[in-house]
């Protein structure tokens, strides 16, 4: 038993610092591709929710967070990345040859529904597991589908606000 508490305890140290490894490195390569700091920054935003939430939930629901919900838990934040990050690519690509406003409504035409059969498919497909006898097929599916929930919303809702609202326009 102590074993296994020690090593939970380090698993969340680990945690902590392996989401603010991958945002760093996530705000880089947006950087990179998308030759635009405030659009990178942006982009980061639904991601950040999307963590706070699903470790929210974590804490609402009871589930553990221990070697197996953090693998799972860096795999549901991998997949709800995407989201973000094909919503300012189409946008960046749209920003060039229209306003603010009509590049993010072309950019949400372009994307929404990709990106919504994407999280309802994977969502739905990990459902499956929510039938098996072992309880941590249930908290896979149950993980995967809050992540992809918040992020979808947060992607679709919230990063729009804030390309249109903000000074952003590079």
């Amino acid at each position: 038993q102590y074993l296994m508490k020690d090593l939970n305890v380090g698993i969340s140290r680990m945690q902590i610092n392996s989401i603010l490894f991958a945002l760093a490195f996530v705000f880089i390569m947006l950087v990179v591709t998308l030759k635009s700091i405030k659009i990178a920054l942006s982009s980061l935003v639904p991601i950040i929710i999307t963590i706070v939430a699903v470790y929210g939930f974590l804490g609402i629901s009871g589930i553990p967070l221990n070697i197996t919900t953090t693998m799972i838990f860096s795999i549901t934040i991998g997949v709800g990345i995407d989201y973000a990050v094909h919503f300012s690519s189409v946008y960046k690509v749209y920003l060039s040859e229209y306003s603010k406003l009509e590049a993010v409504k072309k950019a949400f035409k372009y994307t929404s529904r990709p990106v919504i059969a994407n999280a309802l498919g994977i969502s739905i497909g990990l459902s499956m597991l929510m039938f098996s006898p072992l309880k941590i097929h249930f908290n896979v599916a149950t993980l995967m589908w809050v992540s992809m929930i918040v992020s979808v919303l947060m992607t679709l809702t919230l990063l729009p606000v804030i390309l249109t609202r903000g000074k952003i326009n590079d």
